[in-house]
Order: C-alpha cells, then sequence, then structure tokens
C-alpha cells in the first residue's frame, strides 16, 4: 500500500504529463501529415526525419495510455499493484515514474525497456 502523500504527488505528476503529452500529439500530428519534399536531395533527409518523428508520436502515444491507465488505477485504488506479481511497487519507483506497470524485478523479467 502507497502513502497518500505518494499517491498524491504521483497523480499531480501523471496529471501534467497526461496534458503535456496530449498537447504533444496533437502538435505532431500536423507535422506527419505534411508532404514530403519533391526534390530528390531533401526527400531522403525528410524520409528519415518522419521516421524519427513517427518513432517519438508512437511512443509518446504508448505513454499517454500507460499515464491514463495509472490515472485509472488511482481511481480504483489499485494503482501501484504489479500487473504481473500483484505485489506493491516500491514508492521511490512510483515517484520516478508514476506510470510504471510492473515493480522492478518483473519489469527485468520481460525485459521490456522502461520509460
Amino acid at each position: 500500500m502507497i502513502s497518500p502523500e505518494t499517491e498524491a504527488a504521483c497523480k499531480e505528476e501523471l496529471l501534467v504529463k497526461e496534458r503535456n503529452l496530449e498537447e504533444y500529439l496533437e502538435s505532431h500530428s500536423q507535422v506527419l501529415a505534411g508532404e514530403l519534399p519533391r526534390d530528390r536531395e531533401e526527400l531522403a533527409g525528410a524520409r528519415q526525419n518522419r521516421e524519427i518523428e513517427t518513432y517519438n508520436h508512437n511512443n509518446s502515444r504508448q505513454m499517454l495510455i500507460d499515464v491514463k491507465t495509472a490515472l485509472k488505477k488511482l481511481k480504483t485504488h489499485s494503482f501501484g499493484v504489479c500487473v504481473k506479481c500483484q505485489n506493491d511497487i516500491r514508492e521511490d519507483r512510483l515517484r520516478a515514474r508514476p506510470w510504471v506497470s510492473r515493480c522492478k524485478s518483473c519489469q527485468e523479467k520481460v525485459g521490456l525497456r522502461i520509460n
């Protein structure tokens, strides 16, 4: 069980993160929708930039999903519980990244990158 102070700090950070990600995704969706240049030399650079933007956009979209999931868990009082082992996630981990859904041990077992 996490402390009320940690829960409040995490909620505040999640709300700010949610707002920032939504703003980023909205503004960068327009960038991704733009036309590519016709000049052959400019096209190579533009394609590379678009690939990077697409990668960043997809990562941000996934992080927004994780943030919204964490906010829902706060409402249902299941925040801070690992989705794999059902043990509590350490408070210092939650304060660092309140959108995480696994404890450190389970995260290491699945070998996924931590956002």
